[in-house]
């Protein structure tokens, strides 16, 4: 059990971030499927081996040359933690 917590110079998320990474817990959010409902939840898991296997998708690509301005595209790849 904590007997004492403090949040100092941390914004909510970061606090609580670091509260559920001390006690060896993850989170991830499941965002609806149906975008007019405007609904998510947040998950929380200890073992990543219970998640549900997200489908693999699909990333086009185009020669710079071939692609519009309207053209979703991928900007940046980055390997990390987060914060």
């Amino acid at each position: 059990p904590r007997s004492y917590c403090t949040q100092f110079d941390e914004d909510d998320l970061s606090f609580i971030h670091r509260l559920l990474a001390e006690e060896g817990i993850n989170y991830t959010f499941a965002f609806a499927d149906d975008q007019s409902a405007r609904t998510h939840t947040l998950v929380l898991f200890d073992d990543a081996n219970d998640l549900a296997q997200a489908s693999p998708a699909r990333i086009g690509y185009r020669r710079a040359e071939d692609a519009t301005p309207a053209d979703s595209r991928l900007l940046e790849v980055a390997r990390g933690r987060p914060p």
